[in-house]
């Protein structure tokens, strides 16, 4: 059970999320986003984890959205 914070804990967790969130974004809003969709003929199931990271250039290197050649 998470704990009950009060009305400034809320606002500094708040604050804090929101700066980690503008911080991950930047390198995701630098991206080249293309949506697909499914044949209708093949419908396209996801799980409870839909994010996934692959780089076909450097595979070995540690996935980050950062790097060139990383895919989401």
């Amino acid at each position: 059970m998470a704990p009950k914070l009060s009305a400034q804990g809320l606002q500094d967790t708040s604050l804090r999320y929101m700066s980690q969130a503008i911080k991950n974004g930047k390198p995701l809003a630098k991206r080249h986003w293309m949506l697909q969709r499914a044949p209708e003929s093949t419908p396209f199931y996801i799980s409870d984890n839909p994010v996934a990271m692959v780089n076909y250039f450097e595979p070995q290197i540690k996935r980050m959205v950062e790097h060139p050649g990383t895919e989401v």
